[in-house]
């Protein structure tokens, strides 16, 4: 299906331009907003691509302007990962057979314990929205982005990809330490993970600035300028 998709739909105008067809990307844009005045945004989008062939993604990325963004998205995967234990889940089976239990109730277990997490999915769409975000990801860590804060526009990709390649190495590292470190620890895991989880609510509860409310524009004034911990880095975003 995404195969077949992918075959009829066009790039954007901004990938377009990427590879020097001018021509084709002003037509998808003249397509996509349907007015005759939309040269100025296809010349911001020149002026934009020309800005990124001259910047240094990786240079984006470290510098402090980023720090607070690069800490928090590392924090985010990485306890996301420790916490949601999929691994469980995927063993969930095996596992409870070893228990004695009956082979019905240790497929049934693992398949209720999904469902809760996507219900706890979807009721987190709308707890974000009545006691804001940092409130919310005490009660759900990981179903949101954890900070609103954007890395500098050269360096999104950049960013995307190293968060994406913790995550899977998170997944392989949990998925090869869960059951030998059950077995070793045996019943006091459970009071290995609710200390893990403690630790991040402490992390969300002082790290996390509440960004519920605040246009995007003014967060690195209101929000980033007047945290106790993110306001010593320069906030300003940098000159690439």
């Amino acid at each position: 299906m995404l195969v077949l998709v992918s075959s009829v739909l066009s790039d954007t105008p901004k990938e377009l331009l990427h590879r020097n067809e001018n021509a084709k990307a002003l037509e998808i844009l003249k397509r996509l907003r349907g007015v005759t005045d939309f040269k100025n945004e296809f010349q911001e989008i020149c002026t934009e691509i020309e800005n990124d062939k001259e910047a240094e993604p990786l240079q984006g990325i470290l510098h402090i302007h980023s720090r607070p963004k690069l800490v928090i998205s590392t924090v985010a995967v990485v306890s996301l990962k420790l916490l949601r234990i999929g691994s469980l889940v995927f063993f969930g089976p095996l596992i409870l057979k070893s228990l004695q239990f009956e082979v019905q109730v240790s497929y049934v277990v693992p398949l209720c314990a999904g469902l809760f997490g996507m219900i706890c999915t979807v009721l987190s769409t709308y707890l974000v929205q009545l006691v804001g975000l940092r409130k919310s990801l005490m009660a759900a860590s990981g179903t949101y982005d954890w900070v609103d804060a954007e890395y500098p526009r050269p360096s999104k990709a950049l960013g995307g990809v190293y968060k994406l390649g913790l995550s899977i190495f998170m997944t392989i590292i949990t998925n090869a330490i869960t059951l030998p470190l059950m077995c070793w620890i045996k019943a006091p895991i459970f009071f290995t993970y609710a200390t893990i989880a403690l630790l991040v609510g402490c992390f969300i509860g002082i790290c996390i600035p509440e960004t519920r409310g605040i246009p995007e524009e003014d967060l690195t004034r209101l929000v980033w300028g007047e945290h106790w911990l993110w306001k010593r880095y320069k906030l300003d975003p940098p000159a690439l």
